[in-house]
């Protein structure tokens, strides 16, 4: 097998291929990246058999046989190429990459030893990438990966009445886009690792199709293809959820979603964290909106404080998770309005 890849397009590959390559994999095999080629492409694939990535790149050359080479010295080697090309040459089970003047030579297993992943489903729903991808990781921003609340840890989307929902949700807060019905997907959870997944192989495209129901979750787009499985256990009901909170009020009408994110961290500086990891912040709304860390770590006086300039309704105050607050405010961007609910 003799290959040669333009540098850039094989960095772009490896850097979302770990995503799903194990960094210490239970089979020495799942450390490798397996690799083909066929009529001027050559198809990577990654996998840790929860998740599987299969990138095609155009490349020169041919193979008679598929190969797998580990990912983690191969991944290096491509980052660090500074070639305008990398050629992989494989001969007596020795892969040696080149570019420029800089090679490296690497073990070999054989292709066919490779587990053979498919597709869970079919991905046939045309979907809007860039709308899909932000709701998937506004959503995960919620979600604690536990393995006590495995069921809720990860991105759930669901249709109901002509809508699809997307919901993520640690027990303690609540994230949620509504968007227009995608048709043909079932409703399911998508584990937080994978929606890392999810988001990076729909950042970008300009088309793309899905898969989801209860045997797993499946995305393509030009050049990827993209599955993996989903969480088994029923998820809440958060339409009842979110009944119990009928009457919301503007608490700041709007503030610039990377000045809350600004605000959130210098508050967050010498802040202890309590038990479920998180920085927890003072927020309270008057003469604009003031944030203070909770309270300081050992050898701190005082911590974080921060002042946003904001029109405000004055009296609100309250102790919330600043990391939640800082996910969420990264994950919509632009301006947002915050609203406060009234119920008990």
């Amino acid at each position: 097998m003799k290959l040669t890849i333009e540098t850039k397009a094989a960095q772009a590959a490896v850097k979302s291929l770990a995503k799903v390559v194990p960094a210490k994999p239970s089979l020495v095999i799942m450390g490798h990246l397996h690799i083909d080629a066929d009529d001027g492409v050559a198809v990577l694939t990654g996998s840790d058999l929860d998740m599987t990535m299969r990138i095609s790149v155009a490349a020169d050359g041919m193979t008679d046989a598929a190969w797998c080479l580990p990912f983690a010295p191969l991944s290096e080697f491509v980052g660090k190429a500074k070639g305008g090309e990398i050629t992989v040459e494989v001969a007596d089970g020795i892969a040696t990459l080149s570019s420029a003047r800089n090679r490296v030579k690497l073990s070999t297993m054989p292709g066919g030893d490779y587990p053979a992943t498919n597709p869970p489903v079919p991905a046939a729903a045309e979907i809007d990438p860039k709308a899909v991808g932000s709701a998937v990781r506004f959503c995960a921003a919620s979600v604690e990966d536990s393995d006590v609340r495995y069921h809720i840890a990860g991105a759930h989307l669901a249709t109901l009445n002509g809508t699809t929902h997307a919901w993520g949700t640690d027990g303690k807060s609540v994230h949620h886009v509504a968007m227009p019905e995608i048709p043909g997907i079932g409703a399911a959870t998508i584990p937080v690792a994978a929606c890392a997944v999810v988001v990076a192989t729909l950042d970008g495209a300009d088309t793309a199709q899905m898969g989801l129901g209860e045997k797993g979750w499946h995305i393509v787009t030009p050049g990827v293809n993209a599955w993996g499985k989903v969480i088994d256990g029923g998820y809440p009901d958060m339409q009842s959820v979110l009944k119990q909170f009928k009457v919301w009020s503007d608490m700041v009408p709007q503030v610039r979603a990377s000045d809350l994110v600004e605000a959130v961290d210098m508050a967050s500086i010498g802040a202890d964290r309590d038990s479920t990891r998180a920085r927890n912040v003072v927020v309270k709304a008057g003469d604009g909106i003031t944030i203070r860390g909770h309270k300081g770590t050992s050898g701190v006086m005082s911590a974080g404080r921060a002042t946003l300039d904001c029109a405000a309704v004055p009296g609100f105050g309250a102790i919330l998770n600043g990391d939640k607050m800082r996910a969420a405010a990264n994950g919509l961007g632009g301006m947002l309005t915050i609203t406060q609910s009234d119920s008990k």
